[in-house]
């Protein structure tokens, strides 16, 4: 009965889900699982497989990642048009609530150079605002006639409109990043057109999607794809975005704070935010 159990098991998918909880656990990240969420879409309560938070000892910015897991044998193929510059713009950075947007705006906009990379620029500041020529357009699962694929992306990123809308208490925080993120143990490839009009295939171990949020059809965010394997890289450069993303926000920050609770802001701890990632 228990190897049956177990064949059971896997065959739904619960050690994919599992295996990229403890990674993300490793990484440092506050790991909820089977968490519930509101589709406005369909009015119903769905689940997503994990939301990760990282620590936040202030209780200001909220930094998070709504992962979808996905287990199967056959292969997902992200397609590009091998052409995507002008989408780095900073609203598909991830869903982030009007506050976020706000300073985001005012981070070094108006001080761009010829290139899009000098020290001061938004984009070498935050690395994921920099989108790949081969970023999707579209994805699906090869050998399969039901939309798997689309369903994954569709989910994390409605479960990421209701972590970023969710009434929690008075301390809910001011500025919200979610990230949208897709786990899967399949083979991962990129699809482009090739000069002769053939598709030509490349197998990749992560890659980034463009897509529109189904619950609000003017949000577009980037939804990122990786395989279990890639999961602990791609959470390496997550921290170095965190790192930064809460180094960006400090003035803004203490500005609340102050403003909020009239005392002098806690610098020491909100340290450790930054600290735990070195």
């Amino acid at each position: 009965m228990l190897d049956e159990v177990k064949k059971w098991l896997t065959e739904q998918g619960y050690p994919l889900e599992m295996r990229a909880a403890k990674i993300f656990r490793k990484a440092g990240f506050e790991v909820q699982q089977a968490q519930l969420y509101t589709d406005d879409e369909a009015g119903k309560r769905r689940e997503i497989d994990l939301i990760a938070m990282s620590p936040d000892h202030v209780g200001l910015t909220q930094i998070a990642f709504t992962i979808e897991c996905k287990s199967s044998k056959k292969p997902w193929i992200l397609f590009s048009s091998g052409n995507n510059l002008g989408q780095n713009v900073y609203w598909t950075y991830c869903l982030m609530n009007q506050a976020t947007r706000s300073v985001m705006a005012s981070i070094g906009w108006d001080d761009l150079s010829e290139s899009d990379l000098a020290p001061e620029s938004p984009f070498e500041k935050f690395r994921w605002l920099r989108k790949s020529v081969d970023t999707a357009f579209s994805i699906r699962q090869a050998f399969n006639d039901k939309d798997v694929a689309y369903a994954a992306v569709v989910s994390s990123i409605k479960a990421a409109s209701h972590l970023l809308r969710a009434e929690r208490s008075s301390k809910l925080p001011n500025f919200r990043f979610i990230f949208p993120v897709v786990v899967i143990d399949s083979p991962l490839l990129l699809c482009k057109l090739g000069e002769m009009g053939d598709p030509e295939l490349t197998q990749v171990s992560s890659g980034e999607i463009l897509f529109t949020n189904p619950d609000r059809n003017e949000d577009m965010t980037c939804v990122r794809i990786t395989t279990i394997d890639e999961l602990p890289n791609l959470l390496n450069e997550a921290k170095i975005e965190i790192k930064q993303i809460r180094k960006e926000f400090r003035s803004s920050e203490v500005a609340l704070w102050e403003e909020r609770y009239e005392t002098p802001y806690p610098h020491k701890l909100a340290d450790l935010a930054i600290k735990q990632y070195d």
